[in-house]
């Protein structure tokens, strides 16, 4: 991302505003605001997305950070993020709020994810560490038995490890649903264990 900011200076504090560009495109993709002091390193920032619509052949989350390549690919459907910093002393920390909408992506173990939809808070934006409990309801997906309308619990933290700890799926008059899991992004192997109940 590219960002063309306008700054004010008052005495030591500086203000900062302007909106944030895809690289390759220049689309306009969010807008930043900042509020610092330039000698105690105090201050805060306000980053906020403009409603950002995924499509093939368009707009990937690669688009906006080298950390999502090869976590979502193929991308489809709405987002929107806001995310809050606050410098202290030059130490910065952060948290962010996402919330999809009917969003799908390609994955290589699970295949093709769709409808996606909920809000997600990551209490560390640099490490990328969510809250546990974050809930998101899931229109498909097929973990080797296809799923529809489900409902997952989950944690993710330091940008590579999601912790389910819940997720169920209607299914045959009855519920489909996965036991309490890690999921390493990337990595070579992952265990499933999926359990039945009251199904025709």
């Amino acid at each position: 991302l590219l960002s063309d900011l306008t700054g004010r200076m008052d005495e030591w504090q500086l203000a900062l505003s302007g909106p944030l560009r895809l690289q390759a495109s220049g689309r306009p993709v969010g807008d930043i605001t900042a509020d610092i002091n330039v000698l105690t390193l105090n201050g805060t920032a306000h980053v906020e997305t403009r409603p950002l619509d995924f499509s093939k052949g368009g707009l990937q989350p690669v688009m906006l950070s080298e950390r999502l390549r090869g976590v979502y690919t193929d991308a489809a459907g709405k987002m929107e993020a806001v995310s809050y910093v606050v410098l202290t002393g030059g130490k910065m920390e952060g948290t962010a709020s996402v919330t999809v909408d009917s969003f799908g992506f390609q994955t290589t173990r699970l295949g093709r994810v769709e409808n996606v939809s909920g809000e997600v808070d990551f209490a560390d934006l640099f490490t990328l560490t969510t809250a546990p409990s974050q809930v998101l309801t899931i229109g498909a997906m097929d973990p080797g038995v296809p799923l529809k309308n489900g409902r997952m619990a989950f944690g993710f933290r330091e940008g590579s490890v999601l912790t389910v700890e819940s997720a169920a799926f209607p299914f045959s008059g009855g519920t489909l649903a996965m036991a309490p899991f890690n999921w390493t992004l990337g990595a070579d192997t992952q265990h499933v264990e999926m359990t039945a109940n009251g199904i025709d």
